[in-house]
């Protein structure tokens, strides 16, 4: 069984150029590898209608890819996984400009970037205990 992470963006790059960027990115020990044990990445196009106006009726911004990051949810450092995620889609923000959203399939949005500004989800504890590392864009904590 999986914890569900999907980060929808509004890029001009194909889902296969994300996926790429993060395999560029994963010499840093931070950033999650491709091959990251107790996880799958899968990047596609949203061109699926129903999608594509859920997304927009919800957060405001029609996407054109998807990164899917399923995690395992018995492995032996969900936290630690987790935490890795949140630096992993920190680093496609920087590098990738966009209306951007990550969410979970166990809770609400975990962040948005909507028009160049960054809201992070004020209810998730990892922002509490870890304030997210390595933003090239200030922020605000939001209800999401």
């Amino acid at each position: 069984m999986s914890i569900d992470y999907t980060f929808y963006i509004t890029t001009a790059k194909t889902p296969n150029d994300l996926v790429e960027s993060l395999g560029a990115l994963s010499g840093d020990d931070d950033v999650m590898s491709p091959d990251e044990p107790g996880l799958s990445i899968f990047a596609t196009s949203v061109d699926h209608p129903v999608v594509q106006a859920d997304v927009e009726e919800t957060f405001g911004f029609v996407p054109t890819s998807k990164v899917l990051f399923a995690m395992d949810k018995f492995h032996d450092d969900l936290p630690g996984l987790q935490a890795k995620l949140v630096r992993s889609v920190i680093a496609l923000l920087n590098e990738h400009e966009g209306d951007a959203v990550l969410v979970s399939s166990a809770g609400p949005p975990l962040l948005l970037r909507k028009s160049g500004e960054l809201y992070l989800n004020q209810n998730w504890s990892s922002w509490k205990t870890e304030p997210p590392k390595g933003l090239a864009l200030d922020y605000q904590l939001a209800a999401l």
